[in-house]
């Protein structure tokens, strides 16, 4: 929903070798492009630690007092999280237009990881972990890293968002960095990339809680349309082909009947 609403207000993509980066009101200096923990089992990913991280949140909901503001200011999330997010961003800029590596596959031949997703985590988990090395971490390839295991923060880590995309050149995937203060989401960052085969761009989105959400350091928002009859929408289509599966066929269906386009 975030890129339609970039969209929709005029976000711009910046190439890689584009024009400089318009400062970020929550972010550090800008630059230019030039191409101890204890960690828990986790299994294949996110399902293995899904039930673990739930309980966490839980936990650490149950023990909150007084508004829950976190002691990270929220700006401060944001800068880390962007921070974070341009550093995987690079990792995935140098594998761009070149033979995809070590192609594999996970719950089935749709749910493919590459050598770039699990780059791409490690450089976001050290860039987080240089900043908050007491907060756990948790990513969809290597799982729940647990910091100092008193830490209210959970950093959660998609490197490669869009990873069937990326290994067909399709452009539409990002690298998603957020991060939960006591199970509520505090602050986010994604670095989206677009454009196409030798053509490629990018663009940056950030959120923190009670701040609001930017593209390209520009404040963005949801669609002012509220007729479904007047919208297109955008949908998705999970890895598990069970029954809500053929629920989403469904919806699909229907939605596609009833709005101007899916």
């Amino acid at each position: 929903c975030v890129p339609m609403a970039c969209g929709a207000s005029g976000g711009l993509p910046r190439g890689r070798h584009g024009a400089p980066r318009r400062a970020h009101p929550c972010a550090g200096p800008t630059r230019t492009h030039h191409g101890g923990a204890k960690k828990t089992p986790s299994g294949s990913g996110w399902m293995q630690v899904r039930d673990a991280v739930r309980s966490r949140g839980m936990a650490m909901a149950t023990a909150e007092s007084g508004d829950g503001a976190p002691a990270v200011p929220v700006s401060e999330l944001q800068r880390v999280s962007l921070a974070a997010a341009v550093k995987g961003s690079e990792v995935v800029w140098d594998a761009l237009d070149k033979p995809v590596k070590s192609l594999a596959t996970k719950s089935r031949s749709a749910d493919i990881v590459t050598e770039t997703d699990r780059n791409v985590e490690a450089v976001v988990r050290e860039a987080i972990a240089t900043e908050f090395p007491g907060h756990a971490i948790l990513g969809e390839e290597g799982g729940l890293v647990a910091g100092d295991g008193e830490s209210e923060y959970l950093w959660c880590v998609d490197p490669l968002d869009g990873t069937t995309n990326f290994a067909h050149g399709y452009p539409s995937f990002a690298v998603s960095v957020g991060v939960l203060h006591r199970g509520r989401a505090a602050a986010g960052s994604v670095v989206e990339f677009t454009g196409g085969s030798h053509c490629w761009s990018s663009r940056e989105f950030t959120a923190g809680s009670g701040s609001g959400a930017f593209c390209n350091g520009e404040r963005i928002s949801v669609s002012a349309t509220d007729q479904v009859d007047q919208a297109l929408l955008v949908s998705g289509f999970g890895y598990n082909h069970d029954a809500f599966w053929e629920l989403n066929l469904q919806f699909y269906k229907h939605f596609t009947d009833v709005s101007r386009g899916v």
